[in-house]
C-alpha cells in the first residue's frame, strides 16, 4: 500500500522528461495510488481555476498527471 493518499501534497525529487516535463522540486497533489506508484497532478492550481470557471466539471474529470514511484516523492502536507 502506498504511503501517500489522494489529496496529499507532495514534492518530486527527480526531473521527469519522458512524456511529461516536470522539474525536480515541483509540488503536486496526489490524485491516485496503486501499490508503490502514485499519480500526481502538478497543475492542480490550473485545475482548480478551471473548476471555478465551469461548475459543470468535476475535479476528477479533468485532473491528470504522471505516475511516479513513491520513492521519488516527498510528503509536503497530508490531506486536511
Amino acid at each position: 500500500m502506498s504511503q501517500f493518499q489522494k489529496g496529499d501534497e507532495v514534492q518530486i525529487l527527480i526531473d521527469i522528461t519522458s512524456g511529461w516535463h516536470i522539474k525536480k522540486g515541483a509540488i503536486g497533489l496526489v490524485i491516485g495510488n496503486e501499490l508503490s506508484y502514485v499519480e500526481v497532478d502538478f497543475h492542480y492550481k490550473e485545475t482548480a481555476a478551471r473548476l471555478y470557471e465551469d461548475d459543470s466539471l468535476s475535479y476528477w474529470d479533468i485532473a491528470c498527471g504522471p505516475i511516479i514511484h513513491e520513492k521519488h516523492l516527498k510528503l509536503i502536507k497530508k490531506k486536511s
